[in-house]
């Protein structure tokens, strides 16, 4: 159900066009780990670390990044069934553009909280 919400409010408050760049800069951070690590998914390297390694941490991350992928591509989909498509949203952006590109980045893709779970 909170995955659903989110889904939903992801759909609402963004465009179609920044849900497409949120998934690319998704997609290009799980491209980063796989490099980094030398793997080709976050259980394989969870089976290389040791414990207390640094790499913990980007486990975390790595699973936070698939689970905030899935939903932004969900809240894709829903343009598919929107008929206002991205109108209303890009005029709700408009209209509460008092929030500042500082926060943005801090708080990650779709204004997630990057230490917070998806689901």
């Amino acid at each position: 159900m909170l995955a659903m919400r989110r889904i939903s409010a992801i759909h609402r408050e963004h465009t179609k066009r920044e849900i497409r760049d949120a998934i690319h800069d998704l997609k290009e951070e799980l491209s980063d780990f796989r490099a980094e690590y030398g793997v080709t998914n976050v259980d394989e390297l969870a089976t290389k670390l040791d414990p207390g390694d640094d790499g913990w941490q980007d486990v975390t991350r790595w699973h936070q990044v698939e689970q905030n992928l899935e939903i932004a591509q969900a809240a894709l989909f829903l343009y598919d069934f929107d008929p206002d498509d991205s109108q209303s949203a890009a005029a709700r952006h408009t209209d509460s553009s008092t929030v500042g590109e500082d926060s943005a980045q801090t708080q990650g893709a779709l204004g997630d909280d990057s230490e917070q779970s998806a689901a």
